[in-house]
């Protein structure tokens, strides 16, 4: 393909350039062409040209966490690859045409004319760079957002399943307790006991239903069903081995037996007993579901929170500790493997600071989530705040590894990881730094074998 002013000089980012411009172009520029399905460039080329598309379409693909993902698609006058004062050295993914298409080069030796000769195209390409930096900085951001969700996501469907497979069983056995109860209601119907009897008989029973036989030892706890086993076979009940176990769980004695022995008729004592446990027993299971259906509700709440699905990511006044203990809620999961000790010294009153709750928070799942993983079992994690003037002090310590000396200063730097392949991204420090400078706050480590420590300073927001 021939390239000439005018076929130049219409397309997005070369037009209204000067001429003289167009003509550096021309005299600087190699055409280049690529058919569908092959690359441009490919991950860890080489980067030594800017090119501009003339015509085809090149999808960019970088690679996250093993897989391939779309980034751009660049189109006839799209500009990109090495920019004029980029240090970018190797190209960090792959550059593929979707179809026949043609590029314009222009090669890293030739940026020194173009400042001269080509100062309008420079300034452009100054300007596209500057785009480039905070759209990669935007998509790093998010990214390490969504591979903090994903490594949280097994861990909350585990939280969240507990609960919700406990509800499930409940209501199944509250479903057998009703048809239960329904069954035994009618018997007292044939019977025509007297509701007040009933009642009296309801108190006897519910009012020694504690919490003390779960204190019982195991020599106990047979005694007192032994006991009230032979009570029942003695007043010809049957039954009375699991009426005595169901009986002792409500803390029920021969005490109490020989009470309601004196309130209501022989013929009706087996069919009150059942009565009264299959009421409690249901009772115990509907708070169960309750107690299921909260922690659900929590968890539910801890995610809003965390994700800040509910309100705008803009700088709102806000408690820090909300957002860290929802940040721990999400990472129950690693901790409770772990068997890590985690301990709280918040202050009552935490100091609101001007902040994102989102941005926030990925600050506390990255040092959290670091500091868990340096952890060995039944480690120790605090997390502790203190207010010094007009500063929030936010301190995040472990008693594991540590972080040797000689890379303390390197571990907030881009792509620096001390993990495994494929373990991290080398972007969470560097992202938390970033983010901390942008709430206007600092960050620094200390570290040694058995004792880490992170402290993060956010100025206090001022009252009007």
């Amino acid at each position: 393909m021939e390239i000439n002013k005018d076929f130049l000089k219409n397309l997005p980012f070369i037009q209204e350039l000067p001429l003289e411009e167009i003509d550096w172009l021309i005299k600087y520029g190699t055409v280049k062409r690529i058919y569908a399905k092959e690359n441009l460039f490919s991950l860890g080329d080489n980067v030594d040209e800017m090119f501009i598309v003339l015509e085809g379409k090149i999808q960019v693909m970088l690679k996250y966490s093993g897989q391939w993902l779309p980034i751009a698609v660049y189109e006839k006058g799209s500009v990109s690859g090495l920019l004029p004062f980029s240090r970018m050295k190797k190209a960090p993914g792959s550059g593929i045409a979707l179809e026949d298409s043609s590029v314009l080069l222009i090669h890293r030796d030739d940026f020194a004319s173009m400042e001269h000769d080509a100062p309008v195209l420079l300034k452009r390409c100054v300007d596209l760079m500057k785009d480039r930096t905070r759209e990669g900085e935007r998509r790093q951001q998010q990214q390490e957002k969504l591979q903090a969700l994903g490594k949280l996501s097994a861990g909350i469907a585990h939280e969240i399943n507990n609960p919700a497979s406990a509800i499930s069983r409940f209501s199944d056995l509250l479903s057998k307790q009703l048809d239960d109860l329904q069954s035994i209601t009618m018997n007292l119907i044939d019977l025509k006991s007297d509701s007040s009897k009933l009642y009296e008989a309801y108190q006897i029973l519910t009012s020694c239903s504690t919490n003390e036989a779960v204190k019982l030892s195991i020599l106990e706890r047979s005694t007192l069903e032994d006991e009230v086993g032979f009570w029942l076979e003695d007043h010809g009940i049957e039954d009375n081995i699991e009426l005595s176990e169901d009986l002792v769980d409500i803390g029920v004695t021969e005490d109490e037996l020989e009470e309601l022995e004196d309130v209501i008729d022989a013929n009706e004592m087996e069919v009150v007993i059942k009565w009264v446990i299959n009421m409690i027993n249901a009772k115990k299971i509907t708070s169960e579901i309750a107690q299921g259906s909260n922690r659900i509700v929590n968890l539910v709440s801890s995610v809003k929170t965390y994700s800040h699905m509910d309100r705008a990511n803009d700088l709102e006044e806000l408690d820090v500790s909300d957002g860290i203990k929802s940040t721990i809620a999400m990472l129950k999961h690693k901790i409770r493997a772990k068997g890590i000790i985690l301990e709280y010294k918040l202050l009552s009153e935490m100091p609101k600071i001007n902040g994102k709750q989102g941005e926030l928070n990925q600050v506390w799942t990255n040092l959290i989530d670091n500091a868990i993983d340096a952890l060995e079992t039944r480690g120790t994690l605090k997390i502790e705040a203190e207010q010094q003037g007009e500063f929030l002090y936010i301190f995040i310590i472990d008693n594991g590894s540590g972080i040797d000396k000689d890379i303390q200063d390197k571990i907030f730097d881009p792509f620096f990881t001390t993990k495994a392949v494929g373990k991290g991204t080398g972007l969470g420090l560097d992202i938390v730094l970033r983010i901390v400078k942008s709430h206007n706050g600092s960050i620094k480590v200390e570290s040694e074998k058995g004792n880490t420590k992170f402290t993060v300073c956010f100025p206090v927001a001022t009252k009007p």
